[in-house]
């Protein structure tokens, strides 16, 4: 997570009522985490089902998905974002960006790389 500065804001963490966990840094940070199966097959097929968006996959491995996605039909550029999956165990944790907002290429491609080094610390 970004830290603080003169030109960072406050990171604002919110617990939420499911269990998961979304961290804002400004607009341009904005991150949720939660519990999940962690499958990036799914994800990348739930994805491909939209009706209204069609998606372009630029990072599609084992450790996440990073996509754009416009309005189907148009040469409007698309909001770009994440899906990664964090390990610790038999436990995944998904980290993605909050829907509802959109990001740029650059925005979304901080995040997706600050999620994917992200590691659990597990209790001693």
């Amino acid at each position: 997570v970004p830290a603080p500065g003169e030109t960072v804001p406050e990171a604002i963490v919110d617990v939420l009522d499911w269990g998961g966990l979304e961290i804002r840094v400004g607009a341009g940070f904005q991150i949720q985490i939660a519990g999940g199966e962690g499958d990036i097959a799914q994800r990348k097929a739930d994805i491909n089902l939209d009706d209204v968006y069609e998606a372009t996959f630029t990072v599609d491995d084992e450790g996440g998905l990073f996509y754009s996605q416009k309005f189907r039909g148009t040469d409007m550029e698309g909001d770009f974002h994440f899906f990664v999956v964090i390990k610790d165990g038999d436990v995944s944790y998904e980290i993605e960006d909050i829907k509802g907002e959109s990001f740029g290429e650059g925005q979304a491609r901080r995040m997706f790389e600050i999620a994917r080094a992200i590691k659990v610390n597990s209790p001693s």
